[in-house]
């Protein structure tokens, strides 16, 4: 009852009562008890008894932290820093979750502190008891020790603060501490790095970096997501990094927090490192970049991140292949291949499946390879990245190797090319590849077996042959398909003149665009007369 009388008396007690007693040199109200530097008090929260009040007088430009630690129950703590002379505004007002103490993060509603650097001579008030008592909540219970810290060493857990080159710090996201923000002197062509580390919680990493003279436009626009650290891409929530080449001399910002903290999310916490690197070696992990013939180089795609640019110089008919094999994840890979000059159209339709390695052919996403015969000296662009980043699509993620060579030998899979009496070729249709082009110097009078057979996959085979004057009539009416399923087609006729003739071989629907059915296949073809 006693308590219960305290708590109306303190609801009703108007700041100009206690400006008039703190300018009086009164001792302090009845309705709030005093704390002193250094000591813990302990109270009870039940029922109605929602919100203990504390007062100190405290100094200009003092340290102080306030904890509360729940002892027992089950309420969830808050804590609140006031000037007495003014109640109505919270000097924090992310109170009692701006700091917290890692030993009970398994359960952070233990634990609630506020640290502040007071701004005068005055008396200040703490407010402790469950979160809502402003509106009269009753949810919860429980007992509390709270200490006041009045000389406190915050060290780096501020919440953000400033960060010097090669220095790491410590804080955490919880509730409604969204993002934190941290301050650096940078200079002008200076290879910055800053990595985010969660070490605990489920929070997901989001860290931007901004100049300190434009704090609504990011100047990495893949933030958070533009670098991380493989030992930890089972869960790439786990780091997020961003680097940069610094444009000019002057203060930079980072900001450090969950995933959506800029539209208040509070989903997810936990704690995190920060690190900062200021003449960082970006490598070749820098999300594209130069490539050079023989060069491997490695990289990811993951959220935001969709495709990389990779630029190479070639010459005129240079044949050049590059390869693009994913090493973890489940991405779709794709791979185009653009004259610099042009990066709207790529030289390769079928770009990024018009070869693929048959090792892997059991998951032909894992591997894309373009190769072309490049037409000019100049600078070519690669672009390699996840199926369907041309429309912002973020399905799928991984690790992948991209491989340049300059002078490679494409053989006999180049999806189609001349096909000679006695030959036998090799190839393969998958996903946009639905036919391929055979071209066949043919005689008036000879006698042709032309035989396709599927050697893996599901493939429905198909197989056609053409005058070159009407390619959109078979000289065989109703051309051969595999509809018996036997894997395999044979075609024989008698060539009607002399002419370049164009085999086609594919999957059957292949002229409705049918992505159905994939596999390889060998084309043979016997000649008489």
């Amino acid at each position: 009852m006693i308590r219960l009388l305290i708590l109306l008396a303190l609801i009703f007690l108007t700041p100009s009562d206690l400006i008039a007693a703190h300018e009086l040199h009164a001792p302090l109200p009845a309705q709030a008890s005093a704390i002193a530097c250094g000591e813990t008090v302990t109270a009870t929260v039940q029922d109605s008894a929602g919100v203990f009040a504390y007062a100190f007088d405290g100094q200009t430009a003092q340290n102080v932290r306030v904890t509360m630690r729940r002892t027992s129950g089950d309420m969830t703590n808050s804590v609140h820093l006031y000037r007495a002379t003014d109640l109505d505004k919270s000097l924090i007002m992310q109170t009692g979750v701006n700091l917290r103490d890692p030993s009970v993060f398994e359960d952070p509603q233990h634990t609630a502190m506020v640290f502040f650097t007071l701004p005068a001579d005055d008396t200040y008030l703490i407010r402790a008891g469950r979160n809502g008592w402003w509106y009269n909540s009753e949810t919860g219970s429980g007992e509390f020790t709270l200490t006041l810290e009045c000389d406190a060493d915050f060290g780096v857990q501020t919440h953000g603060g400033a960060l010097n080159c090669g220095q790491s710090a410590a804080d955490w996201v919880y509730g409604s501490n969204n993002v934190d923000q941290w301050v650096f002197e940078g200079t002008a062509g200076q290879n910055v790095r800053v990595t985010m580390r969660r070490v605990s919680g489920d929070v997901v990493n989001s860290l931007h970096l901004y100049s300190a003279d434009d704090l609504d436009r990011a100047l990495v626009d893949h933030e958070g997501v533009n670098l991380r650290d493989p030992s930890v891409f089972e869960d790439p929530q786990h780091t997020a990094v961003v680097f940069f080449t610094l444009p000019a001399d002057g203060t930079y910002v980072i900001r450090a927090g969950r995933n959506g903290w800029w539209y208040n999310s509070e989903t997810g916490s936990g704690e995190y490192a920060l690190t900062l690197e200021c003449e960082a070696d970006f490598g070749v992990q820098t999300h594209g970049g130069t490539l050079t013939c023989g060069m491997d180089v490695t990289d990811w795609i993951h959220g935001t991140n969709r495709v990389d640019q990779w630029v190479f110089e070639g010459s005129a008919g240079q044949n050049v292949r590059a390869s693009l094999r994913r090493i973890s994840g489940d991405m779709a890979s794709m791979l185009h291949l653009y004259d610099a000059a042009d990066l709207d159209t790529a030289l390769i339709e079928s770009a990024g499946v018009n070869l693929r390695d048959p090792s892997v052919f059991e998951d032909p996403e894992h591997t894309a390879v373009v190769f072309f015969t490049l037409p000019v000296d100049g600078t070519y662009v690669i672009r390699a990245g996840r199926d369907g980043w041309w429309y912002s699509s973020d399905n799928g993620s991984g690790d992948y190797v991209l491989t340049l060579e300059c002078d490679a030998d494409f053989g006999s899979q180049t999806h189609g090319g001349a096909l000679a009496c006695g030959e036998t070729v090799a190839d393969w249709i998958y996903g946009s590849n639905r036919v391929d082009a055979w071209r066949l110097e043919g005689t008036d009078g000879q006698a042709l077996t032309l035989t396709m057979n599927r050697l893996t996959g599901d493939l429905p085979a198909w197989l056609g042959i053409y005058a070159s004057a009407d390619l959109n009539n078979a000289v065989v009416a109703g051309e051969g398909a595999d509809s018996a399923g036997n894997h395999s087609v044979e075609l024989t006729l008698t060539l009607p003149a002399d002419d370049v003739y164009l085999i086609r071989a594919g999957r059957d629907g292949w002229w409705y665009s049918s992505n159905s059915g994939s596999g390889d296949y060998t084309l043979s073809l016997t000649c008489e007369g």
